[in-house]
């Protein structure tokens, strides 16, 4: 039992619409998720960009340790930046396009959205193209992302998540050597086990 909730503010609305911080990093500081950018929740793409993240930045630590460099020096964070700031904001401009599309009620616009969606339907490849881009497996994958990937484009058949299917193929895949060193994330500090970052 935790005990009784009580609500200790005002209500608050937040527009839905698309936020990017100027920069995803700062002196030994990572941002990830919604930290980093916050996009119009029309397919949950918000938390597609935010796995992504974490899974590029614990690559970007992960062979920076290898490498015995700073975890939270500026080089390695900004590989981390250019790593997903494409990504980030050509998903976000894409949500934000297509909500302003759908919410709009222009019938020359409603007749051109139907046509498209319904030739896209009908085009398996292009179909296929967006449902990759969208789950997150298309384009330059970190390594905990990369056997998600390789699974879904090789499936045949409905693009559907078979979580049982998927195990026993990712469990297939030759392993990765485990990290030299455990990395802990707190609050937004980097800390490397073992001694302050």
């Amino acid at each position: 039992h935790l005990g009784e909730v009580k609500l200790i503010s005002g209500r608050h609305g937040y527009p839905l619409a698309m936020y990017l911080a100027e920069t995803f990093t700062g002196p030994r500081l990572a941002l990830v998720g919604d930290a980093a950018h916050v996009l119009h929740p029309l397919a949950g793409l918000g938390f597609n960009l935010g796995l992504r993240d974490v899974a590029a930045l614990a690559d970007c630590l992960h062979d920076a340790a290898g490498l015995g460099l700073d975890i939270g020096s500026e080089a390695v964070l900004d590989r981390y930046t250019q790593w997903r700031r494409f990504d980030t904001v050509a998903t976000g401009a894409m949500m934000d396009g297509m909500n302003r599309l759908f919410a709009n009620t222009n019938p020359v616009l409603t007749l051109l959205r139907r046509a498209g969606l319904l030739a896209v339907n009908r085009m398996g490849g292009m179909k296929s193209m967006f449902v990759s881009e969208a789950s997150g497996i298309a384009g330059d994958l970190p390594r905990l992302l990369r056997g998600v990937g390789e699974w879904r484009r090789a499936r045949t058949g409905p693009l559907t998540t078979n979580f049982a299917e998927a195990g026993a193929f990712l469990r297939t895949r030759p392993e990765e050597p485990e990290p030299d060193v455990q990395l802990h994330f707190v609050i937004g500090k980097l800390v490397d086990h073992g001694r302050k970052t």
